[in-house]
């Protein structure tokens, strides 16, 4: 998985790959309904406040 912005890629994933790379830098969770996005990456703690 390459998580880094190619040409490829549009900004909505330039964003989503910038927010992952950061949490996974500092060690902290991403907060977001939106699980199955972010689920893809490996060590990457991801919490849903929204669904308890």
């Amino acid at each position: 998985m390459n998580l880094l912005y190619d040409e490829k890629n549009d900004s909505h994933h330039y964003t989503i790959d910038t927010l992952t790379l950061h949490a996974l830098s500092l060690g902290i969770p991403i907060v977001t309904n939106n699980e199955k996005e972010f689920n893809r990456v490996p060590n990457l703690k991801v919490e849903n406040w929204i669904a308890g």
